[in-house]
């Protein structure tokens, strides 16, 4: 069975930000934007995601569900302060209807689940920037 194409976007600017401790999501997440030539940056944290998201003109942000250091709603209370909020996708292992309900009543654009999957990730992030 042929898995569909990906959508390519070609406007140049589709560009996020990850915040995840997992490299499994890492490698992933490289491997689509890779194939559909968009930009993938990296947050090491919570408290440098300010900071990265206005230096990298950041239009997605990708986390975790749970982090180190905070979780999925300290990152969308920090992307609702800034001047131009990026959309937030969550991910997480733990992707129930509970959790798609509560991030997305909260202000989240989506929730993927976990091992993240190729395709699912880039129908998701292309609707992102459409939007």
């Amino acid at each position: 069975m042929s898995q569909p194409e990906s959508v390519i976007l070609v406007s140049g600017q589709e560009t996020a930000l990850l915040i995840s401790p997992d490299e499994e999501d890492h490698e992933i997440l490289n491997a689509v934007f890779q194939h559909n030539s968009w930009t993938l940056h990296r947050a090491p944290s919570v408290n440098s995601l300010s900071a990265l998201v206005r230096e990298k003109a950041t239009s997605v942000v990708i986390t975790e569900r749970d982090l180190g250091v905070g979780d999925w709603k300290g990152v969308l209370e920090v992307i609702h302060h800034l001047p131009i909020a990026p959309l937030l996708i969550v991910i997480s292992r733990l992707a129930d209807d509970h959790l798609w309900s509560e991030a997305l009543n909260l202000g989240a654009y989506d929730v993927l689940a976990k091992p993240l999957d190729q395709i699912e990730a880039t129908r998701v992030l292309t609707s992102a920037w459409i939007r």
